[in-house]
């Protein structure tokens, strides 16, 4: 099958009311299929992303595959110029304090009166299914806290440790987009848009599923397992190596049965473990893997397991994956410049023509 560029979204017009991640994130995806997206920005100081040392790249990549149209909503001028800019539009997307649009003239009950197809997709961090959630601000970290993802990483007794980048952001993004085309599809068929509201919380509490699923039921918070694989495995976590680390995802008796062959490991003699529950066989192969691990390169042990079928991963640092990723051209990385990004990294989701499935190593 050939690989394609799907554009589902062509034609539509998107006008962006956003700043910092969540909702530049939103529109950077629906520009990526198709749609026209228009981003406004005050005159003066514009996107708060752009005025930190280390945003600014990322401000880039995420903006640059939109128009970038600089509009004062404090004035009448200004409010007016916003609300023709929608009126052409099929999707809003606001990220800005709950109620800002709403009191310069641009809230969903002023203009979907005379506009019934536009879809107004809100972001905010924590909705408005109760009063005081929804007028306090958020940001990434502060919600991490809040739902208690502070809680999941890292192992008991440690302090909390919020995810390294900024994960309920880019979740909050992809949520509005999954939700934006639903209501696509609604109106398709009805012909009529529909207000959207999509909150940081409720994109953590979906990245917590499993998590949250398991305390509702249990009426316990789920234990911290530092970097033990969901499975709980003994063989399904992170071990040392000579030279670096490696995460091992030895699941099934059968797995680690292979991973111990891969790597050479001398696990128990088989009279002393013929009689062992399968928990504590595993436990005793996981010892002789992690002794086996300490005398070899995460490489090597990476390479001799991937071999053996095997999940495994020496620990990489993100520059680190994403040259290797580009060396083998699982990613192209040929244009590195910042607005091009967007494109590099795409939708995360790759689509083909019809046709016969191509064969491995073909082109």
């Amino acid at each position: 099958m050939r690989p394609r560029t799907p554009h589902p979204l062509s034609g539509l017009k998107v006008v962006e009311f956003t700043h910092v991640i969540a909702g530049p994130y939103a529109g950077m995806q629906m520009a990526l299929l198709g749609a026209e997206v228009t981003k406004v920005e005050p005159p003066t100081g514009g996107d708060y992303l752009i005025t930190l040392p280390h945003g600014q790249r990322a401000y880039a990549a995420l903006n640059g595959v939109k128009r970038i149209e600089h509009i004062d909503l404090a004035s009448a001028a200004g409010q007016e110029q916003a609300r023709a800019l929608v009126g052409e539009a099929d999707i809003l997307v606001d990220s800005l304090a709950p109620g800002t649009l709403a009191r310069k003239g641009l809230g969903y009950e002023a203009l979907a009166g005379h506009h019934r197809r536009l879809i107004y997709c809100s972001i905010s961090g924590f909705g408005t299914e109760h009063a005081a959630w929804g007028a306090r601000r958020a940001y990434d970290h502060v919600v991490q806290a809040m739902t208690g993802m502070a809680l999941q990483t890292g192992r008991e007794g440690d302090p909390p440790i919020k995810v390294g980048f900024p994960v309920v952001d880019t979740a909050t993004g992809a949520l509005a987009v999954n939700a934006v085309l639903a209501a696509l599809l609604e109106r398709h068929a009805t012909g009529v848009g529909q207000y959207l509201e999509v909150s940081m919380a409720r994109a953590a509490v979906q990245l917590l599923f499993t998590g949250a699923s398991e305390s509702v039921l249990t009426g316990r918070d789920v234990p911290r397992v530092g970097n033990v694989g969901y499975s709980g495995s003994p063989a399904a976590r992170f071990f040392a190596c000579r030279e670096g680390q490696l995460a091992l995802g030895a699941n099934t008796e059968a797995q680690i049965e292979r991973a111990v062959k891969a790597l050479g490991a001398a696990p128990p003699p088989l009279h002393e473990t013929a009689s062992l529950a399968a928990a504590e066989r595993a436990k005793h192969h996981a010892e002789a893997i992690e002794s086996a691990l300490r005398t070899m390169s995460a490489a090597e042990a990476e390479q001799r397991l991937t071999d053996a079928n095997v999940p495994a991963a020496r620990v990489r640092t993100l520059l680190e994956f994403l040259r290797e990723a580009g060396g083998v051209g699982w990613l192209d990385l040929r244009d590195l410049g910042a607005p091009a990004m967007a494109s590099v990294f795409g939708t995360g989701w790759r689509s083909f023509e019809p046709g016969a499935v191509a064969h491995e190593g073909e082109a």
